[in-house]
C-alpha cells in the first residue's frame, strides 16, 4: 500500500506542476490538495457539480407526478437522502437563512424515499417550513 501511496502523490504532484488551472467539485477537495501542494492555491477553483438541462426540465415539467414551478430561484440537492448527508441541518440552516432573505428562495430535495426522507419532510411540518420541496426520485 505504501508503494502505491507514493506512486499517486508522484502521479498527483507531475500532473499537477503541469496543468494550467485544476477544477474541483468540492470545497473540501480543493483544501485538500492545497493541504498537500499549497503552491498551487492561486490555480485551483471549487466549481461545483453541475446538471443537464433535461434534468432541470424534467423537475419543473408540468406532466411530472413531482413537478415543481421554478418562479424563484432555488437551491438544488440531487443525491441519496441520507442522515450521514446532514440535510437536517441544511433544511434547518437554509430555513433560517432564507428568513433574512424575505423567503426569496427555495429548497428543493430531489432523492428517493425512504424512512429518512419521511423524517424530513415530519421535521419540515413540526417546525412549519415551506419553503423547502422534497420531488423524491427524479430520473
Amino acid at each position: 500500500p505504501w508503494f502505491q501511496l507514493l506512486i499517486m502523490h508522484v502521479g498527483n504532484f507531475c500532473s499537477g506542476t503541469r496543468a494550467s488551472h485544476i477544477f474541483t467539485p468540492t470545497e473540501h477537495t480543493t483544501n485538500q490538495i492545497t493541504r498537500y501542494f499549497p503552491r498551487w492555491k492561486k490555480k485551483t477553483t471549487t466549481v461545483g457539480l453541475g446538471l443537464k438541462r433535461t434534468f432541470i426540465e424534467a423537475l419543473s415539467s408540468p406532466a411530472a407526478p413531482h413537478s415543481i414551478p421554478l418562479d424563484k430561484p432555488y437551491i438544488l440537492f440531487v443525491g441519496r437522502i441520507d442522515p450521514k448527508k446532514n440535510l437536517e441541518n441544511l433544511i434547518l440552516g437554509f430555513h433560517q437563512w432564507n428568513e433574512t432573505r424575505g423567503k426569496a428562495f427555495r429548497l428543493i430535495l430531489s432523492g428517493r424515499k425512504d424512512p429518512y426522507y419521511a423524517y424530513l419532510v415530519e421535521l419540515c411540518q413540526r417546525h412549519e417550513i415551506h419553503d423547502v420541496e422534497f420531488t423524491g426520485f427524479v430520473d
